[in-house]
């Protein structure tokens, strides 16, 4: 049997694709540099006195890489060539150690597993609340109560991880959150790989570092003309830095733990392509598809055609999560949710939720995750998580927090709106 080469295989397998709805969003190569890909047998080159280093730039790419800071808005940006979960990897390493607090929302990236077990973490996972407040009915992730509540019943986590937008496109309002979080001791990273295109036009929503985000992620091939395995993690604004007693003392220095030592300049290059792509050409793009969308409803309405989403161009910013109707409004931010009188009672209604211990003695129809016959048990099994922050990690004698090898070092607990309590299980049974 011969067997076909790889190009071969894939050249066949993509022949005649003319319509793309998938990454790259070089679109089969016809928004990428021609100059770029005319020579790229030329730029694919490696260290040298004459060209720079990645990990230890100072050349031209310190000056690529602070011409992409300057036009996304952040204080430092850093080139990525092994993609957002490179960045992920990263930024979680930066925020939290062994033993720490880490609240992250349940619609994240895998490599967000990944980065708690080697950081040897804590995952505080937040509900999806919102399931069903889009009109398209698709699950939107933790709206801002769910989100507020989490980290006051978590008073010891370090920081938040948002994926923004999610996986269906919508990309939650922000607000005041990062001031709410840094009010709070925390830091608001975001997982924005698919909204590297928000800077081009004023009717996207605003990016994480618009909102004051510590540290954001994004993807530059998943939505403008870039390779795959592109992308950009940006420091914020507000970012002060690593603090004492991790195992990085800077953003770079974390890249250098999880990213290649051999970056493609090719790569590199043509997401220096795509930021100036952004940068010149992106707004008049943008504007153009936006009057196809419009004179595409137009005629659909003039057919007969119901059409949900609005007439205006703004068709893919989504409701901002503060704002839509079915959710009760909060007028004071800092209230402790268990006192905030449009949302639901409960029995002991004065009783903060981390004092919250008789609640793990009730009936069976409402007895916490955690104490769920199927459960795996635990040995500190009436200490709520919100009450661990003074425990050392190497005194939690838990089986699945052994230092003897690298999976058994994080945890994942479940944050259940409403009442404030939470479920462990071991990333091994739920992910395998």
């Amino acid at each position: 049997m011969v067997c076909k080469r790889l190009y071969e295989s894939l050249s066949e397998a993509l022949h005649g694709e003319k319509t793309v709805f998938h990454m790259p969003g070089h679109l089969g190569g016809r928004g990428l540099n021609a100059a770029s890909l005319a020579h790229f047998g030329l730029l694919d080159t490696t260290e040298l006195p004459n060209t720079d280093n990645l990990q230890y730039a100072t050349g031209m790419l310190k000056a690529a890489q602070e011409r992409a800071a300057l036009i996304f808005g952040a204080s430092k940006t850093h080139f990525l060539v092994n993609g957002s979960t490179v960045g992920i990897l990263a930024m979680v390493y930066c925020t939290v150690g062994r033993g720490e607090t880490l609240l992250v929302a349940r619609d994240c990236h895998r490599s967000v597993l990944n980065a708690l077990q080697v950081a040897g973490a804590e995952g505080v996972f937040i509900e999806n609340t919102a399931e069903m407040d889009d009109p398209f009915a698709f699950p939107s992730g933790p709206n801002i109560y769910s989100i507020q509540e989490a980290v006051l019943a978590n008073p010891h986590a370090k920081g938040l991880l948002l994926t923004r937008p999610n996986y269906y496109g919508m990309a939650i309002d922000l607000g005041t959150l990062s001031d709410f979080l840094h009010e709070n001791g925390m830091l608001l990273l975001v997982d924005e790989a698919h909204g590297a295109h928000f800077p081009a036009h004023a009717s996207f929503p605003k990016t994480a570092l618009q909102y004051g985000a510590d540290l954001v992620v994004q993807s530059l091939h998943k939505t403008l003309p870039a390779p795959t395995q592109t992308a950009l993690l940006h420091e914020g604004s507000h970012w002060q830095g690593v603090r004492t007693g991790l195992p990085v003392s800077s953003v770079a220095e974390a890249l250098a733990v999880f990213q290649t030592t051999s970056p493609s300049w090719p790569l590199m290059v043509m997401m220096d392509d795509a930021v100036h792509w952004l940068q010149e050409s992106a707004h008049a793009a943008y504007a153009a598809l936006y009057a196809q969308l419009d004179r595409f409803e137009a005629g659909l309405r003039k057919g007969g055609t119901t059409v949900d989403r609005p007439a205006s161009a703004d068709v893919l910013k989504h409701v901002p999560m503060n704002e839509q109707k079915d959710l009760p409004k909060v007028e004071q931010k800092d209230v402790p949710v268990n006192e905030q009188k449009d949302l639901p009672k409960v029995e002991q209604k004065d009783v903060p939720v981390n004092e919250q211990k008789e609640l793990l003695k009730v009936e069976q129809k409402d007895v916490p995750v955690n104490e769920q016959k199927e459960l795996p048990k635990v040995e500190q099994k009436d200490v709520p998580v919100n009450e661990q922050k003074d425990l050392p990690a190497d005194d939690l004698k838990r089986e699945h927090l052994r230092p003897d090898t690298l999976r058994d070092r994080s945890r994942l607990v479940i944050f259940v709106p409403g009442n404030g309590l939470a479920a462990e299980k071991d990333l091994r049974e739920k992910f395998g």
